[in-house]
């Protein structure tokens, strides 16, 4: 059911793009083009492979919650229609929208921490100076995160 309703989202998908090609993907709406196209393809692509015998491991978890809050998001775009909660999400989005610097900034120095936990942990051979991560980039970004 899901693959049969994810392939008529995306046939209109391609419909759209193809009439309306250069507004598709330089209107203020392409965020919302690519999160239709985007949920429609990985719900195929995790519908097929968990009904299929393709065994890809651990990826299907993350191809399956990337797609999975993709439809979320899609969700709190469609909850526009109502008058009740127009106004709630009209008011995240312009938080969102306000808070764009200050995420720049706190992403900017949780990477500077990262680094330094990976290069301390790097140029430590004896011992592991945090036992959290197990010495790659990745894992400095979580524990610095977290």
């Amino acid at each position: 059911m899901s693959i049969v309703y994810s392939c008529y989202q995306l046939y209109f998908e391609c419909r759209q793009l193809k009439k309306y090609s250069l507004e598709y993907f330089s209107s203020r709406r392409f965020i919302w083009n690519f999160i239709d196209i985007a949920s429609s393809s990985l719900v195929i692509v995790t519908s097929i492979v968990v009904l299929g015998i393709f065994d890809i491991g651990n990826a299907i978890l993350v191809i399956g919650g990337l797609a999975s809050f993709l439809v979320w998001i899609k969700l709190f775009y469609f909850l526009r229609i109502f008058r009740p909660t127009s106004s709630f999400i009209r008011m995240i989005v312009e938080m969102i929208k306000d808070i764009r610097i200050f995420l720049l900034i706190f992403f900017i120095a949780i990477f500077a921490f990262a680094n330094f936990y990976y290069v301390i942990e790097k140029g430590n051979k004896n011992e592991n100076v945090v036992e959290d991560f197990k010495g790659n980039y990745a894992g400095a970004i979580i524990y610095t995160y977290m």
